[in-house]
């Protein structure tokens, strides 16, 4: 057995409670994968983890974290070996497997990807799942066929972290790119200095939920969903 620090959501009088603790490595669950983990990062989805709201975890007591970045140590998938450099974005960390935000992490090795060497591992943490999204998604646009040839393209949310990365890629990618954002004023400076060519407030996008308009853009990468989308 082997102890290590965490941050762990248990279920409590007052509800769910996540606080740091000494863990044992009997907590890990049972996957073919052991990492010492050097860095995680912070998201959305691990603040409301760690405030102990329950629509993200869906198992307790659960480490939280939905990526992790360090080296293996142990691995019984053929691809991996011990001293490896690897991430992992996703993959149920964090939500129904014990994640990232901890010493030591228990993962799947078909989940895993190698840190290139172009990167260091807190590179490879920074850009974390957002930034992985964003790539995602960009690579999703050039696979339907967009070129910067093709016209502006509107990334929404762009305030936040998928969103600031996409509007970075599709800049350095030589696309026009509109940033919305609930933030215009705030975030007009930051959002230029990584590439945007205007950005607009997120009420300019409110058609009234018309079935028909005029296209504007030549795609769309959005990190915000719901009637905006």
């Amino acid at each position: 057995m082997t102890a290590f620090p965490g941050w762990i959501a248990r279920e409590t009088p007052d509800g769910l409670r996540t606080r740091l603790e000494e863990l044992d490595s009997a907590i890990l669950d049972d996957r073919d994968t052991t990492l010492r983990v050097h860095y995680s990062s912070i998201n959305y989805k691990d603040a409301l983890a760690l405030h102990g709201r329950p629509g993200v975890l869906r198992r307790h007591p659960l480490v939280t974290g939905i990526d992790v970045t360090g080296e293996v140590l142990t691995s019984r998938h053929p691809r991996w070996s011990r001293g490896d450099l690897v991430t992992l974005n996703g993959a149920g960390l964090g939500e129904e497997r014990h994640g990232g935000l901890a010493g030591l992490a228990a993962v799947d090795g078909a989940d895993l990807v190698p840190v290139p060497e172009p990167f260091t591992l807190a590179q490879a943490a920074a850009i974390g799942t957002a930034g992985f999204t964003a790539a995602l998604s960009l690579l999703a646009l050039r696979r339907h066929g967009l070129t910067p040839a093709d016209g502006p393209v509107l990334v929404t949310g762009a305030g936040g972290g998928v969103g600031s990365v996409a509007v970075a890629l599709l800049a350095a990618s030589g696309h026009e790119v509109i940033a919305a954002t609930g933030r215009p004023d705030a975030l007009r400076g930051q959002l230029t200095r990584l590439g945007a060519a205007h950005i607009v407030g997120r009420a300019e996008l409110d058609t009234g939920g018309k079935p028909l308009a005029a296209q504007r853009w030549a795609g769309v990468i959005d990190a915000v969903g719901g009637t905006l989308l």
